[in-house]
């Protein structure tokens, strides 16, 4: 026999191949993960509500044309107000929170429910989550006032506009795929030791039932 004939026979068929690559989840790991993205985008909807409640933009004065956070006019002097000043830094905080609550809850959720492909839901829960983060400042920002700067280039000196509802910073955005992946982390962590043990569990189970069928009693 040549080698090329030895090789020919050692080289698996497709008709061999095709019934392992059935077994492959990558079908369902796919529904899966698009269904994560959907689920991120629909609660980041909810959460931009939510942080639109919570939080209370600093009102602040057109001077010049430009709009003074906070100012406030006190006699012939233009002062800030602190206590108003809070309100901005409540924008960021709110946002921080309900984005790390969000994405601890949903890494969670990601991890119990989709058990096909632990990779394919890792890569999922993170680009959810840097979705999420980005759908909650958008629809957060649609649904508060509009930008005070712009108004402020047409508005009459001395006016008051309320400031809008988001921030030019990136880095609370980062709290969304923290938190997500924080979840997703500990859930496996937490969850590997008792699904190794059901595996094993079910493995003596099955040892107990072919050692009984090759030796009935009697």
């Amino acid at each position: 026999m040549t080698t090329a004939h030895a090789a020919a026979r050692q080289r698996p068929s497709w008709a061999a191949v095709r019934p392992h690559l059935a077994r492959v989840p990558w079908r369902g790991s796919l529904v899966e993960a698009a269904v994560v993205l959907l689920v991120f985008a629909a609660v980041a909807v909810g959460a931009a509500w939510l942080w639109h409640r919570l939080a209370n933009p600093a009102d602040g004065t057109v001077l010049d044309g430009r709009w003074v956070e906070s100012g406030r006019v006190q006699g012939d002097f233009l002062v800030l107000d602190f206590d108003d000043l809070r309100g901005s830094f409540g924008i960021v905080g709110w946002y921080a929170v309900i984005g790390l609550v969000g994405g601890v809850l949903l890494g969670t959720l990601a991890a119990l429910a989709c058990r096909r492909s632990e990779l394919v839901t890792l890569v999922a829960v993170a680009a959810g989550s840097v979705l999420a983060a980005y759908v909650c400042l958008k629809v957060g920002g649609a649904l508060g006032p509009a930008d005070p700067n712009q108004l402020a280039a047409t508005a009459d000196p001395l006016t008051v506009l309320p400031g809008r509802l988001g921030f030019d910073d990136h880095a609370p955005l980062v709290v969304w795929p923290l938190g997500a992946l924080l979840g997703l982390a500990l859930t496996y962590l937490l969850t590997t030791g008792v699904d190794a043990g059901k595996q094993e569990l079910e493995r003596l189970e099955g040892d107990d039932r072919r050692w009984l069928s090759r030796n009935p009693a009697g």
